[in-house]
């Protein structure tokens, strides 16, 4: 079984939170305001950074198991 990283869970959570959020906000049953209203929106720009810094660990990491193993890049 795969061990899960702290940090994608709360990745995760934030965004399950995030989609709760703009439902109820979709359905008028959240009424904020306009700082509160973009603050999701901007947490989902950071998690969609964070993720790219993810992938570009995970790319460089593979990089250097192709140069251990002598494929070509």
């Amino acid at each position: 079984m795969k061990k899960v990283n702290i940090w994608d869970a709360i990745a995760w959570i934030v965004l399950a939170g995030i989609l709760v959020w703009l439902l109820l906000k979709t359905f008028g049953i959240i009424n904020t305001s306009l700082w509160l209203k973009y603050a999701p929106l901007y947490g989902a720009v950071y998690l969609a950074g964070w993720q790219i810094h993810k992938l570009e660990v995970v790319s460089n990491k593979v990089d250097e198991i192709k140069k251990q193993w002598g494929t070509p890049t």
